[in-house]
């Protein structure tokens, strides 16, 4: 297992592509060829085009998903496969794959997503179940850090109900620019979830505690406005805060595969 140190990479855009780059050169190192990279149908093309810029680290490898590149790998198919952290239990757990590179801390320490709720100063709530009714602010539908730590804590404790009828959630997207909930559009990802509450779409959004600091350290005139809302005992704690209190810890994303250490 090899952890390297790259975050801030990441503000660049060259995140993924300096995370494999190293998860290859160990195993090409360990292999003596090309990576077997396994990318699900929707990726192929991206991965070709890597593979033509990057001839002696790549070969592309196709999966019909996550889980049948896990299985390609665990049959000596393919190398390696990117996965978040849901798909990281899974392939640690029932295919027997490891991390061969993953995100670290300056410290050393894994690099793990905080989750915060943000809410305006003015919103007063004496119990979590105040807030049903009011208008919330995600991420990308289905990230773990936007939607579904809130949405399991908020359906836990009561304050959201599941409802599986047919053209019930015809409003989901309602606070969205234009109605639309597209990647590119304003309100979109974890900052764009800031920016719905900054805007007053909504009363509470949901984001990482590193994307809230560059926020509102980029907004110093509405940092006294907004505080991160505490789960466990609805206390408040101030955006500009060094000690921010967190909903969940989600681990980085990671490229797996067979343990080569071990073989």
């Amino acid at each position: 297992m090899v952890w390297f140190n790259y975050t801030r990479l990441n503000r660049l855009g060259l995140r993924d592509k300096f995370y494999f780059l190293l998860a290859a050169e160990l195993l090409n190192l360990t292999l003596g060829e090309p990576v077997r990279l396994c990318v699900p149908e929707n990726s192929v093309e991206a991965c070709l085009s890597m593979s033509v810029v990057m001839p002696n680290y790549v070969t592309c490898v196709k999966g019909q998903d996550k889980l049948s590149c896990m299985d390609l790998i665990s049959n000596g198919r393919a190398d390696l496969v990117n996965v978040g952290p849901e798909d990281l239990y899974v392939g640690m757990t029932h295919y027997d794959l490891g991390p061969l590179a993953m995100e670290v801390m300056a410290n050393g320490e894994p690099y793990r997503a905080r989750v915060v709720a943000v809410v305006r100063k003015s919103l007063k709530l004496d119990h979590l179940s105040d807030l049903r009714g009011k208008k919330s602010c995600h991420g990308h539908m289905n990230d773990v850090v936007g939607w579904h730590v809130p949405v399991t804590t908020l359906f836990s404790s009561g304050v959201m109900n599941a409802d599986s009828r047919e053209n019930t959630h015809r409003r989901l997207c309602s606070s969205c620019h234009n109605s639309s909930c597209t990647t590119d559009q304003i309100y979109a990802g974890e900052e764009g979830a800031l920016y719905c509450l900054l805007d007053g779409k909504g009363d509470i959004a949901f984001s990482t505690v590193q994307i809230a600091r560059d926020f509102f350290y980029a907004r110093r005139g509405h940092e006294s406005q907004y505080e991160y809302l505490c789960v466990n005992d609805l206390s408040r704690v101030s955006v500009r805060s060094s000690r921010p209190c967190y909903w969940a810890e989600i681990p980085s994303n990671a490229f797996i595969g067979r343990n080569v250490s071990s073989e």
